[in-house]
């Protein structure tokens, strides 16, 4: 997995409503999903690849923000619900500390996992505890 799939938005693998609202929009542009099942599999990916390509966007299968606004005319949602959104916020964690040593990568990155847990324990959308200061205090109390 490189940096643009774990950030991406929408891409193979996920599922759910919101797949079936980008499927529904690409049957509707003539776009082939054969099964509008929520589930965004390889058809699904050869249809965004199409409608990417038909729109002068960068081909990668991926619905990004420009893809999903080009697509569903749109802003992207701000935060959207279930695996995948706790998941690419885990993956993102563990990207931003990548070449950081390991004796600083390995606090920083549970910082960040516990940002996350806590952020979606107390449901709030936008972060409750500022990654810089969730690491730092771990950091400056593992590292006095």
């Amino acid at each position: 997995m490189n940096i643009a799939t774990a950030l991406a938005s929408f891409e193979r693998g996920d599922e759910g409503q919101e797949v079936i609202d980008i499927q529904k929009r690409l049957v509707e542009l003539q776009y082939k999903v054969s099964n509008v099942d929520g589930k965004f599999g390889p058809e699904t990916e050869a249809a965004v690849k199409q409608f990417q390509t038909d729109k002068s966007l960068e081909v990668d299968g991926i619905i990004g923000n420009d893809t999903y606004r080009a697509l569903m005319q749109k802003d992207m949602p701000p935060n959207r619900s279930g695996r995948s959104a706790a998941v690419r916020n885990v993956i993102r964690a563990a990207y931003s500390v990548l070449g950081t040593p390991y004796v600083l990568a390995v606090p920083v990155l549970m910082a960040l996992i516990v940002q996350v847990l806590l952020n979606m324990l107390l449901h709030v959308q936008e972060s409750a505890f500022p990654v810089w200061l969730t690491a730092s205090y771990i950091m400056a109390v593992r590292f006095p």
